[in-house]
């Protein structure tokens, strides 16, 4: 079908026609929208009532930021601390009449109709004023089919006019600096500041300010340590934007791009930054708290959006010296680990094999679809593409599951917990070797706690009038009432005689074993639980060698009982809470119990014997490898196999645990030379008592003694044959020669009573 030929003015008139149809529906659309035919737009009151999510912050005691929790991970800043050259530099680039136009820069939307639209050049640049930009940050668009974009540019031009009205230029400046997305999960200068370049917004000199507001066109783009050159190009495009409309002057712009782009780098999320267990146990209590409180127009406080500031009680020091020394320490012992089972390891065995992979996830979602056992194992030894840690890095690999599952199986984990004995305040929490790859915190995880437990046997005796220079015969005693149990020692001499220090500083099983039935069994379960043990303690001899479990937590609790002059203390971390105004929402508490039937006499004694483990037990590492000379006392622990190494430092003012093993106990060391206490767990404590020890604060915070009126144990730990009475001449001497500055020294009920107590050993048959 031929088109009929129209003259020129026809053409004219029908062009008219079309532009003129066009102009009127765009005005149509323009009322529809004005008058919310496409759903609300925002008013003056919405713009007023503008409130961003505000992450929560977590810091130390000591004021450090060390966390956040987040959906969107925003800190707001302060308006009054925005540096002028950021401001420049935004409005250089992305508005430059920005303090001119009424929310609206119909210079700009002529230029896009005209050459974007028309002429299809879109490198001409866009339209949206920072204002209407402010809009669509705040107020996400909505798909509505064909009109989704053009319904979107009014609602957001109207508002934007709106916004003007409500706000002054500064103000939407700071509304939007702190809206805007900056790459990964930061959102709002502020944080964006402190990611890139690690310092608060108005420490930002021109470079950095120009490097971020680069970032605004592409975030992902222009990400400063992905793509470096792209970043720092970006960042002097942005510094000839501001010469060009004179921000700047060129001689200060060309010393500035010639700069290179220096970046520092920090991220805190949930598995970065500093303390990340303890991070998520306060992130748990928070969710806990925040459910059940609420705020001032009734609704319950959120602990992802309301810009809470939570404290915690550690101490960043003491923390980042507990995360070194753990650092330090298990990658090497990872390795001697490994290489000691080299390939006979017992996470190999067929029989732990089986066990283990039917408790997985991915065996039983197999087992649910039907396949057989011989089935899954076989689809198990497929290699697929994996991630995994290796010394600290993550490794993209091809790798079987089930030789996955061995690698995971074999991984040694620490878990090490300080606190302060007489508040229960945890100082440094360390629940594994990275949050990220192995959540699961071990100092909340109930192990067998070896001879950690053995100091409970020696305070059941000194209560009961035992002397620390009691001597006991070291050879191997069957218990033929309880199914002819007979304990042996891991090393040490096989015969002789250990007195009550010596066996606890050189940790004798043997004589632990005589020494918890002949004092009896039921007081040693009743004084271990009048002590906070809350693991089951059967009647059963094997107790006194630690077959009971607890968790370094609990243990923690149960040894600041020992310097904590008959109080039991409940272990805490939440220091404070408050509102994003400052306000305080929540206060901690410690709470402290008496310990029923506390004998201080016994208890002071038993510190001394503990000293006795450091300076010249098991535990004597610490004074010679690691140089510790501060008063400490303490115990290492090693269970069966080789599964479990315990340390336990016990101070005035610190109670500090240590544990290190596999997540299952079926996993151990090979050798007790490299697993036990002493080797395997005691070098973190180390490392992390001695790193504290260089601080003059602390230095004078640990130096009072432990116990310093007990008297010194002078008798020797061990003996080849039998003691004679004439050992004890020095004891003698020194007892009656200090009687008065003793008695003088103690109160007049406790004095009487410890001297009395003393007196009775001296006058008790050999």
């Amino acid at each position: 079908m031929k088109l009929p030929k129209l003259t020129k003015k026809q053409w004219l008139i029908r062009l008219a026609l079309v532009v003129l149809t066009g102009i009127m529906g765009f005005l149509a659309l323009v009322l529809l929208v004005y008058f919310e035919a496409f759903g609300e737009v925002p008013d003056v009151a919405d713009l007023k009532e503008i409130k961003q999510a505000e992450a929560t912050e977590v810091y130390t005691k000591d004021g450090k930021l060390i966390g956040k929790y987040f959906i969107e991970n925003r800190d707001i800043a302060n308006a009054e601390d925005i540096p002028q050259h950021l401001v420049d530099a935004l409005i250089a680039t992305e508005d430059v009449r920005f303090m001119n136009h009424n929310g609206i820069d119909y210079r700009a939307l002529g230029r896009v109709i005209f050459k974007t639209i028309l002429l299809g050049d879109e490198g001409s640049g866009g339209g949206s004023t920072i204002s209407q930009q402010l809009i669509k940050n705040l107020f996400p668009r909505q798909y509505r089919g064909f009109l989704s974009v053009p319904v979107a540019k009014i609602k957001e031009s109207i508002a934007a006019t709106r916004l003007e009205e409500t706000y002054t230029k500064r103000e939407i400046i700071w509304l939007y600096l702190n809206t805007v997305p900056f790459g990964e999960d930061v959102y709002g200068i502020e944080t964006a500041a402190e990611r890139y370049f690690s310092k608060p917004i108005q420490d930002l000199n021109l470079q950095e300010s120009a490097t971020l507001v680069g970032m605004l066109k592409g975030p992902n783009g222009y990400h400063p340590i992905r793509y470096p050159e792209k970043s720092k190009q970006r960042r002097n495009t942005v510094l000839a934007q501001m010469v060009r409309y004179e921000f700047l002057s060129d001689t200060l712009a060309d010393s500035v791009q010639t700069l290179p782009l220096e970046v520092k780098y920090q991220k805190v999320d949930r598995f970065t930054g500093m303390a990340p267990y303890l991070r998520e146990r306060a992130r748990l209590w928070l969710g806990k708290w925040c459910d059940e409180h609420f705020k001032e127009n009734g609704q319950k406080y959120n602990p992802y959006t309301d810009g809470l500031k939570l404290y915690l009680s550690i101490d960043s020091r003491a923390q980042a010296a507990l995360e070194a020394s753990v650092n330090a320490h298990i990658p090497k012992l990872q390795e001697r680990f490994e290489k000691e089972w080299g390939n006979r390891g017992p996470w190999l065995r067929e029989s732990f094999v089986e066990k283990e992979i039917q408790k997985g996830r991915r065996y039983q979602v197999m087992s649910n679809k039907g396949l057989s056992h011989a089935e899954i194992l076989e689809a198990l030894k497929e290699p697929v593409s994996m991630t995994l840690m290796l010394e600290g890095n993550y490794v993209d690999t091809l790798l079987s599951p089930l030789d996955s599952l061995a690698w995971r199986w074999r991984q040694i984990h620490p878990a090490s917990i300080s606190l302060n004995p007489h508040t229960g305040a945890v100082l440094a929490w360390v629940g594994g070797k990275d949050f990220s790859a192995y959540p699961y915190d071990h100092v909340l995880a109930e192990r067998q706690v070896g001879s950690l437990f053995k100091p409970f046997v020696y305070l059941n005796a000194l209560e009961q009038d035992a002397q620390p220079c009691d001597f006991y015969e070291i050879e191997e005693q069957v218990y033929e009432d309880y199914d002819g149990w007979t304990p042996s020692n891991s090393g040490g001499p096989d015969t002789g005689y250990y007195s009550l220090a010596g066996a606890l500083a050189n940790s004798s099983n043997t004589v632990t074993a005589k020494i918890a039935v002949e004092f009896g069994l039921p007081s040693l379960v009743n004084l271990a639980k009048s002590r906070g043990f809350s693991g089951s303690l059967p009647l059963n001899p094997s107790i006194s060698l630690g077959s009971a479990s607890a968790s370094p937590l609990q243990m923690a609790v149960v040894y600041s009982s020992f310097v904590n002059e008959g109080k039991i203390v409940s272990p805490w971390y939440i220091d404070r809470l408050e509102s994003v105004d400052g306000k305080l929402l929540h206060q901690e508490k410690p709470e402290i119990k008496p310990v029923p039937n506390y004998d201080t006499t016994a208890q002071s004694i038993l510190n001394q014997m503990l000293k006795g483990v450091v300076d010249s037990g098991t535990a004597r590492s610490l004074r010679g490898t690691f140089g510790y000379s501060l008063p400490i006392g303490g115990k290492t622990g090693t269970t069966q196999n080789n599964a479990d190494a315990w340390f336990a430092a016990l101070q005035e003012n610190l109670v500090t645990i240590t544990w290190v093993g596999a997540s299952s106990p079926l996993i151990h060391f090979r050798y007790t030379q490299t697993g036990q206490g002493a080797s395997a767990a005691l070098p973190i404590a180390g490392r992390y008592l001695q790193g504290l020890s260089r601080s003059k604060e602390y230095r004078a915070q640990f130096s009072q003694e432990i116990s310093p009126l007990s008297p010194t144990i002078e008798c020797p730990h061990y003996l080849s044959e039998a003691p004679k009475r004439e050992l004890f001449k020095s004891w003698f001497s020194w007892f009656y020669g200090k009687e008065d500055t003793l008695r003088d020294s103690l109160s007049e009920d406790t004095g009487g009573r410890f001297l009395e107590k003393v007196k009775g050993w001296f006058r008790k048959e050999d």
